[in-house]
């Protein structure tokens, strides 16, 4: 039997990559590492967004072709000047990263979860997430509950396996 230990589903030591709960998925493990569940702030400086200026940098997660990933984060965006949402772009090693999309916008004043599914159409990418926020020049992006899974439907925050078991 798996057990939660501080949100992530563990079993026999080993995390446990989906839980499904009268055939709906309740938990799908996140796949990446030191996300939190507290607010988080950045300051950007520039007018839109770049991979240079993401939240944690590129995260080098390797994603699989043809396998669909759900990235979700909460955005605070009560102090922005225009509609704020996740832009998720592939990188492809050594090569020039291009968007893939943007997820579920937030409006200017509001709070909420930005969704996106994304499927790469290679092997070798890397995923590069910024959080849009428009103009002006200088802005900060708040946030918290980072998930990266794999499947097309969000299930709620929770550490990666790997911040627990480490």
């Amino acid at each position: 039997m798996a057990d939660i230990t501080h949100g992530a589903w563990i079993k026999d030591g080993k995390a446990v990559d989906v839980v499904y709960q009268g055939g709906v998925k309740v938990y799908g493990r996140n796949l990446l590492t030191g996300t939190s569940g507290d607010l988080q702030t950045k300051q950007f400086t520039n007018s839109w967004n770049s991979g240079s200026q993401s939240t944690n940098g590129n995260y080098e997660i390797k994603l699989v072709k043809g396998q669909t990933y759900t990235y979700r984060a909460w955005l605070d965006n009560t102090n922005g000047s225009v509609n704020a949402f996740v832009n998720a772009r592939f990188n492809p090693i050594g090569g020039s990263n291009y968007n893939l999309g943007n997820g579920t916008h937030i409006n200017q004043g509001e709070t909420g979860y930005s969704t996106l599914s994304i499927t790469p159409s290679a092997d070798g990418y890397v995923l590069l997430v910024t959080f849009a926020y428009g103009s002006p020049q200088t802005y900060s992006a708040v946030w918290k509950e980072e998930k990266l899974e794999t499947g097309k439907m969000a299930t709620p925050w929770s550490p990666a396996p790997e911040d627990i078991l480490n």
